[in-house]
């Protein structure tokens, strides 16, 4: 039988303890609480956290002599992404990841080819609408890349 205590039913002291530890990638914290002076008035609880793996942000050099301007940004039906790459001897790409680093959207060197500019309805490449969220629009030629923030919202 679970029973709850009001605020100030005991009179006693307590003891806290935390105890941490990690389980095949889950964080899980218990907190156990135990009167002092009635060891039988004592609960516990169980916290678990799993963490996402996720893109790094970190300052990006990008590629030599490119610019990637996402605008409106943030947007609620589209932006604009403009691509201005000198000297782009090899195939390029642009790509859409979620910020847990799933691929959502990309374009291929014949449609980025075509023009210096994408329009990004915040579709993936199957035409569903993506959730509002933070994404990164990411350019790559000859082994570089340059990444922008895009905030979508709904």
């Amino acid at each position: 039988m679970y029973d709850t205590l009001a605020a100030g039913e005991i009179k006693e002291n307590i003891d806290i303890k935390v105890y941490t530890g990690t389980i095949e990638g889950t964080e899980i914290v218990n907190l156990r609480v135990a009167s002092m002076g009635d060891p039988s008035l004592r609960d516990s609880i169980n916290v678990y956290v799993t963490v996402a793996a996720g893109i790094e942000e970190r300052e990006d050099k990008g590629i030599q002599n490119s610019i990637l301007q996402v605008y409106p940004n943030p947007f609620r039906e589209i932006t604009n992404l403009k691509l201005q790459i000198q000297n782009a001897k090899s195939r390029i790409s642009l790509k859409i990841y979620g910020a847990t680093g799933i691929l959502v959207r990309q374009w291929d060197y014949l449609t980025i080819g075509l023009s210096d500019q994408i329009t990004w309805d915040g579709t993936d490449d199957q035409d569903f609408c993506v959730p509002e969220g933070v994404y990164f629009a990411k350019l790559e030629s000859q082994g570089q890349s340059t990444v922008q923030k895009v905030i979508l919202l709904r």
